[in-house]
């Protein structure tokens, strides 16, 4: 008979942000007891594992796989790291490292997309992301879809548990390839920098001896500013000490947020110091540091998931991945439903399924093609 995986009932814990004690506590047996069934010294019952399983959302058999894909904390690109709880960051570890799985059973059951990204480790971050954009093909036009870019290139991307708080997203590379997991409860033009402030990581932080978390996060966020709204793109256009109004109306060329843009526009000279405190203070009192009323863009979709949940066969053989991983359907839904709106935007250049497993690109869009094949 198959023993309960004590790894995973750690991982189980950490996914809910529970301690050893508080599960003791709900299950009403001793701190000792959790510990000896976590370190595998004693099994727990049948009835136990069933309560257990209850208690922390899972199926039963999520706690007798083999061991997951261990995930260390400082691999991990976190925003805001100071803000954030143990427990937090715990179960933000833990949503990654169960979101692997998910990523490995995609690329063993289908032809994706191989994974396309350059070590700039010590690059500047405004040539890191001109380097990006030649290497992809978009020369200076602005991005139509970055998550669709980002899927085309071989980069799997999750949504978050939106209870995960202070996390906007956060990065690391798996056994199988690059992974960035996204809070879909923020605005398009917000999650939009958020993918590429996670690119920036994935491409500049990735090998040992990169600077401290605080100079990481302001390359991150020079690259994502920079692979948005490159230079000669910006500075061709008639922004120069631009207004309020301006700047409302130009964010929907770059799909960025107001605020993101009016610091663009210091940092390439086009507005002084002064200008771009008086347009702070305007925006700020409009709201426009956590909304866009003016013309708000719809957030990005994944064309992945579109594919693999467009269709009922299709949907109904993915969504037994839930019960083949150990994972609740409510569990499961966390982590592609946040990206699979009924409606897609940003245009769908993906043809139908094909046994082909070629990428195209479509002559009429810098997104590349991104089909999803059958293995």
């Amino acid at each position: 008979m198959n023993r309960l995986n004590g790894s995973r009932l750690r991982l189980a814990r950490a996914r809910r942000g529970w301690s050893a004690s508080r599960l003791a506590r709900e299950m009403n047996v001793t701190l000792r007891t959790v510990q000896r069934w976590e370190r595998e010294e004693v099994d727990p019952t049948d009835e136990s594992v069933t309560e257990i399983a209850r208690l922390l959302d899972f199926r039963r058999g999520f706690f007798y796989g083999e061991d997951v894909e261990h995930l260390a904390a400082q691999n991990v690109s976190f925003r805001a790291l100071s803000k954030m709880s143990a427990g937090a960051r715990d179960g933000a570890i833990s949503a990654g490292r169960i979101g692997t799985e998910i990523g490995r059973w995609i690329q063993e059951h289908y032809v994706v997309p191989t994974e396309d990204l350059p070590t700039l480790t010590g690059y500047d971050p405004e040539m890191a992301a001109g380097v990006m954009r030649a290497r992809w093909g978009l020369g200076d036009a602005p991005i139509p879809n970055v998550l669709h870019l980002l899927e085309a290139h071989g980069i799997r991307v999750f949504g978050m548990d939106p209870n995960i708080q202070h996390v906007d997203a956060f990065s690391f590379t798996s056994k199988f390839g690059a992974v960035i997991f996204l809070n879909t409860s923020k605005t398009g033009e917000r999650q939009r920098f958020d993918l590429a402030h996670e690119l920036g990581h994935l491409v500049l932080h990735q090998e040992a001896g990169a600077a401290t978390p605080r100079a990481t996060e302001s390359e991150a966020h020079g690259f994502a500013a920079s692979f948005l709204m490159p230079r000669s793109d910006v500075v061709a256009q008639p922004l120069w000490r631009a207004g309020m109004q301006t700047v409302l109306h130009a964010k929907g060329r770059w799909r960025v947020s107001a605020m993101a843009l009016a610091h663009r526009l210091r940092e390439l000279g086009m507005l002084t110091e002064w200008s771009y405190r008086d347009l702070c203070i305007s925006l700020s009192k409009e709201g426009y540091r956590t909304k866009e009323d003016f013309r708000p863009i719809v957030p990005e979709s994944s064309i992945l998931f579109k594919k693999l949940l467009g269709s009922e066969p299709a949907r109904s053989e993915f969504m037994s991945l839930a019960e083949e991983l150990g994972l609740t359907d409510r569990e499961f839904k966390r982590y592609v439903f946040g990206l699979f709106p009924t409606s897609i935007d940003g245009g769908d250049s993906v043809g139908k399924l094909s046994r082909e497993g070629r990428d195209s690109r479509d002559a009429d869009s810098q997104t590349p093609r991104l089909r999803v094949v059958k293995g």
